[in-house]
Parts: structure tokens; C-alpha cells; sequence
């Protein structure tokens, strides 16, 4: 078996660096950088605020990133905020929400009702929305150091991830991705989209909403067969390979892992899982998307260097992740 291969055609943005200024300098250029590559690459700009005038009227107010400093110690204060829409009708919203200048928030709207609030420099609202990442860095509250960051868009707009590194480790990821149904029949997926967010506590991404799908009332759940009675299932906060369903990309890798032809290590596919009572077990399937048991420091790439491999922890014990890379690039990671 020899390493996977990538079924979508990734577009990269990569090794993109911050010089670090400030916190409120590193937020606001990360923010505009995600929103320029996104819509550089098939994402509807739905509306935006610069701090001061917002409006869901599809003027992209963030010019440049002096339009995205705007921070709002909460909801009903003045921020800077982005909703952006992919191809699948997913809805996806930036704002600048946090007590703290590394604070910022990521939410969606699964099936793309994002509407402006009654104060429209405050946040949008929608009535299926969910909170990704909240309260927690997603810069780092470190005061020196550049970042850098790196972000992919599939050919279809509907696949978007997004890493921020400082000093060689990984502080925070997001995205908004495709399930594929782990089955033909019964599993129907309404909102066939899934969001997910990790961020840095302590030495390593355990603290956030991971692989994050919106609660059965809200139109992204998966329609099952239970002993013949059809049940909607909630995806479960982890993501999972074959059997197994990891609560972050931890594990404590075999002491002699499995030899995956001349590549090294077992590579594994991974999933989407569901934690609902009678129904557990695997729902879906990631797209480019593996785990691999092999050891190795975050941002390192496969011998074919179009694979990049995430750990989202500062001691390498243990495995970690694979995203598609671009089979030429050197990462640099700090």
C-alpha cells in the first residue's frame, strides 16, 4: 500500500507570515487573510462590518485589514464581522468576539439563513447557528514571534481548512467540510456540511468544538433506521477512524506500529461519528482527510510532500493528522 492519494483538487494558501505587531495586528490580518482567500477561490461574501457600518447586503467592507480591528467584548457591542456562504449553502461567520485581542469567533449557519442583527455592527444571527470557536486564543496570546499561517479551498468552494502556527506548533485550527454518508441507505445527510475548530490549551488542541455538527433540530443530522423506527442522529463532537472514536488527534501510538508497505507507519482514513443513544457508530466519511501513527513534529511532510502532517502537540509521542499539501512547497513553521 503506498501513501493515500488526494481525491479533490486543493487550491493552498500557504506559508503565509503575520509579523507580529501586536495581538490586535495578528487577529485582524489573519481574519482578512481567511476572508480574501475565500473569496479569491468561490466563497459568496454575504455581508460584512468594518466596526462601524455592517450590512447583509454583499459589500465586503474588509478592504484591508485595518477594517477587521474592531473587537467586541461581547455579542452586543460593535465588531468586525465577515458571513461568507460556500457552495453548499453553508454559512460561515468571522467576528472579532472576544475579551481579549487573540480572541475571535468562528460560528456557521448550516443551512444559510444568516441575517443581520437589529444593530448591524453587532454580530449576525441565524436560527440554526453554532459557535465553532469561542473564548478561546486562536493567535496565541504570546506577545513576540511571527505566525504563520495556511489555508486550503477544494475546486467545488465547499471544503475549507485553516491552520495558524507559531514556533513550530500549531495554535489553532478550523474549517467547514463535506461528510460523505458512511452508507448508501438509510443515512441521508439534509446538510451535507460539517464544521469543526481546535485551539492551543496548554501544549496541545484539546480545547474547542471538534468536528462540530449542528444538534438534530437544527438540520444537520443524519437520518437513520433504528430496530426499523427512523431516528435523527446528532454527530458526535469527535471525528473518528475506522472504529475508534479519538477525542483530538492524540493516541499513543503502538510501540512497533504497523509497516504500511515502504511508507512506514498505518495510515488511516477518518470519519464522522454520532454520540446519539442507540445509534452510535460511524455516520460518515472525511474527505482527504487520514491519521497516521507515525511520530513526527507538527508540520512535517510526507516523502512525496503532498501530505502534510498535524500532531497539535508540542511533544511528538504520539500520532497525528494528514492534510493534503502540494507536493512541492517547503512548510515553514515559525
Amino acid at each position: 500500500m503506498t501513501l493515500p492519494v488526494a481525491s479533490k483538487v486543493w487550491t493552498f494558501s500557504l506559508n503565509n507570515r503575520i509579523t507580529y505587531v501586536s495581538l490586535n495586528d495578528l487577529s485582524a490580518s489573519y481574519l482578512f487573510g481567511i476572508k480574501t482567500f475565500l473569496v479569491a477561490n468561490g466563497y459568496t461574501l454575504k455581508g460584512s462590518c468594518n466596526g462601524a457600518v455592517g450590512a447583509m447586503d454583499g459589500v465586503d467592507r474588509w478592504l484591508t485589514k485595518a477594517n477587521c480591528t474592531t473587537r467586541g467584548a461581547t455579542a452586543a457591542t460593535a465588531q468586525s464581522w465577515c458571513a461568507l456562504t460556500d457552495k453548499s449553502g453553508f454559512d460561515i461567520l468571522l467576528t472579532y468576539l472576544g475579551a481579549t485581542d487573540d480572541v475571535w469567533s468562528y460560528q456557521a449557519s448550516p443551512s444559510g439563513v444568516m441575517v443581520a442583527a437589529g444593530t448591524p455592527a453587532q454580530q449576525p444571527t441565524a436560527t440554526d447557528a453554532i459557535t465553532l470557536l469561542s473564548g478561546i486564543t486562536v493567535v496565541g496570546t504570546a506577545t513576540t514571534g511571527d505566525r504563520i499561517w495556511n489555508g486550503w479551498v477544494d475546486s467545488t468552494s465547499k471544503l475549507c481548512r485553516f491552520v495558524i502556527m507559531r514556533a513550530g506548533l500549531a495554535i489553532s485550527m478550523f474549517g467547514a467540510e463535506l461528510m460523505v454518508p458512511a452508507v448508501v441507505a438509510p443515512c441521508v445527510l439534509p446538510v451535507p456540511t460539517a464544521g469543526w475548530a481546535l485551539a492551543l490549551s496548554a501544549s496541545s488542541l484539546v480545547v474547542g468544538n471538534y468536528w462540530q455538527a449542528p444538534p438534530a433540530n437544527r438540520l444537520a443530522a443524519t437520518r437513520v433506521t433504528v430496530s426499523g423506527t427512523p431516528v435523527l442522529v446528532t454527530l458526535g463532537s469527535t471525528g473518528e477512524f475506522g472504529s475508534i472514536g479519538p477525542t483530538v488527534w492524540q493516541y499513543t501510538a503502538p510501540v512497533t506500529a504497523e509497516a504500511q508497505g515502504s511508507t512506514g507507519p498505518i495510515i488511516l482514513p477518518m470519519g464522522w461519528n454520532t454520540a446519539t443513544a442507540g445509534a452510535r457508530g460511524k455516520i460518515g466519511n472525511q474527505i482527504d482527510r487520514y491519521y497516521s501513527y507515525d511520530v513526527q513534529a507538527d508540520g512535517t511532510l510526507t516523502v512525496d510532500k503532498k501530505w502534510i502532517f498535524w500532531t497539535g502537540s508540542a511533544t511528538v509521542v504520539q500520532g497525528g493528522v494528514l492534510f493534503p499539501w502540494d507536493g512541492a512547497t517547503a512548510p515553514v513553521l515559525s
